[in-house]
């Protein structure tokens, strides 16, 4: 029992905890593992049994790609590690298995022990290993075309790795596991099409631009858990995920090539130089695709350019500063350093005086634009004074004809319904019978209704009283003739009126006052109507 127990230790020690370059364990560790989680049960040793099966599932997926007996495995493990308090390996053992359920695509799982993980560094306050979670929960969201979910997550992932690259002393240490998983995601993303405010722009690493390929996520998944396992030393682990990520069909070469660099220097660490030149050569031929692709892509987008005037004469700008260019070259070989210096004065001064002439034209060209401008308002100004004065001249003949119409009907039409009253009232003097007769009242009833409409409509036309008495007296007129025993009550009141008005305007308050008054007894039903007219200065008001 004691030598047995011995060898399982020495196996352990070999297993998936072991450091980078490490060969994996041999075909025999799965039983091995197995018999010594039996002795140390049969001992009571329960947290080195636990510890052990976290060993074991590993050794079924890397080894055996046993995925469902490697997650049994994972998920006794953790269950006895956290009944035993033992938290720092039963996240461990909680990471496994989250990778494991994301790399076989069973995402709602992943993020299932991702957010108790999550949740667990945040209460320890552990930024970096918050971040790694954060970014593999990120990355299992976009899997799942949830990008709005994830896109927080890479935000906080994009401060983690922000603070880690001020707070490190050495720049160029700056690089670690997360900012390089972070980079290959955003990397990803952006080769998709997908923008996102905020997170670092890749655009101008990968090729210039965007990749008119279908990117799979799930070898994203895979590579971003080879990252992880290499910085935490298991490197048989991440060469286990690395191999998953180029065996996938239709994988991104930019996820392809980092893959097969990693593997390269895994094996390179094993001293296993044939394997690891095979990956390396694989991993230049894709790099110097990616590179030409890159330049194909800058030659397309001339080629776009030159659809359109503006990029043809940018073109030739650059053709002619090239041309320049090739002179100064031409020069420096010829001339000797007291030329060129005289070459490069000259060359200053061409710059400074077109740099001159460009200054003056474009403030021509504002000033011409503001004239323009000024010569516009004018017009419209003028166009508007038109406007005014051909409706004051149409309102002032409005007026002239109203006050013709309304003496011809007051001095004509009034004085002859006058003299036929005065006949009527003669007749009736003369023979007092006819007085009683009831056709002579009727018709002598509707002579004076006629005198006092003629008096009515000749008012309403041309107040007389406006220009004998003034506003207020002609307004105090308007109201009596309207006022009835059925009319609503009409309150008129005027508060620091001088009366001191320019006669059209005082004609132009009285018709508004008239019309106003006019559509409030016709279409209101109003029961009380209140008129206020308030002089201050220059400024009249008059509310109805």
């Amino acid at each position: 029992m004691k030598l047995s127990v011995y060898l399982i230790i020495v196996v352990s020690c070999l297993a998936p905890g072991s450091l980078a370059g490490q060969p994996p364990v041999d075909s025999t560790s799965q039983m091995a593992l197995e018999q010594a989680i039996q002795d140390f049960l049969a001992s009571g040793k329960m947290l080195e049994a636990a510890r052990l099966q976290r060993e074991l599932g590993l050794t079924y997926l890397y080894q055996l790609n046993e995925t469902d007996l490697a997650i049994g495995h994972l998920l006794k493990s953790i269950y006895t590690l956290e009944n035993l308090k033992d938290s720092a390996q039963a996240s461990r053992a909680r990471e496994d298995l989250a990778r494991i359920y994301a790399s076989h695509r069973y995402y709602k799982e992943a993020l299932f022990h991702f957010d108790i993980l999550q949740r667990y560094y945040t209460s320890r306050k552990e930024r970096f290993l918050s971040g790694i979670v954060q970014s593999a929960i990120a990355d299992a969201y976009v899997a799942m075309d949830s990008l709005q979910k994830a896109i927080p997550y890479y935000l906080n992932v994009e401060e983690i790795v922000k603070e880690q690259i001020i707070n490190e002393l050495n720049v160029e240490n700056a690089q670690t596991v997360l900012a390089e998983m972070h980079n290959t995601s955003i990397t990803a993303l952006t080769r998709k099409g997908y923008a996102i405010a905020g997170l670092t722009d890749t655009t101008a690493v990968d090729f210039g631009g965007l990749v008119d390929k279908n990117t799979e996520w799930h070898p994203l998944t895979l590579l971003n858990s080879g990252h992880r396992y290499m910085d935490l030393g298991e490197a048989h682990l991440a060469r286990y995920y690395y191999q998953k990520c180029i065996e996938g069909n239709n994988v991104d070469e930019i996820i392809h090539r980092d893959a097969l660099f990693k593997l390269a220097e895994i094996h390179r660490n094993l001293e296993q130089w044939e394997v690891a030149y095979t990956y390396l050569a694989k991993y230049s031929i894709i790099s110097d695709s990616l590179i030409n692709d890159r330049r194909q892509r800058v030659i397309d987008k001339l080629l776009v350019a030159y659809q359109t005037t503006e990029q043809k004469l940018k073109i030739r700008e650059l053709e002619k500063d090239q041309k320049i260019s090739d002179f100064q070259n031409r020069l420096r070989n010829v001339l000797s350093f007291s030329l060129l210096f005289g070459s490069v004065i000259v060359l200053f001064g061409a710059y400074f005086t077109i740099r001159t002439y460009q200054h003056r034209f474009n403030t021509n060209q504002i000033i011409h634009s503001q004239k323009e401008e000024i010569n516009r308002q004018r017009i419209t100004e003028l166009e508007n004074n038109v406007k005014i004065q051909s409706m004051h001249s149409m309102i002032q003949g409005q007026e002239v004809e109203r006050e013709r119409v309304a003496k011809d009907l007051h001095d004509s039409l009034g004085g002859l319904l006058s003299t036929v009253k005065l006949l009527f009232d003669a007749v009736q003097s003369q023979d007092t019978r006819i007085g009683k007769i009831p056709e002579y009242q009727r018709a002598y009833s509707l002579l004076d209704e006629a005198c006092k409409e003629v008096r009515h409509i000749s008012n309403n036309l041309q107040p007389g009283a406006l220009h004998k008495l003034g506003l207020v007296p002609t307004i105090n007129d308007l109201i009596n003739r309207v006022r009835t025993a059925d009319a609503p009550m009409i309150d008129f009141r005027h508060d620091g009126f001088n009366g001191s008005l320019d006669p059209r305007v005082s004609l132009n308050v009285f018709r508004i006052v008239q019309e106003l008054l006019n559509n409030a007894l016709k279409h209101s039903e109003a029961t009380e109507i209140s008129i206020t007219m308030t002089q201050r200065q220059d400024t009249l008001s008059v509310i109805v």
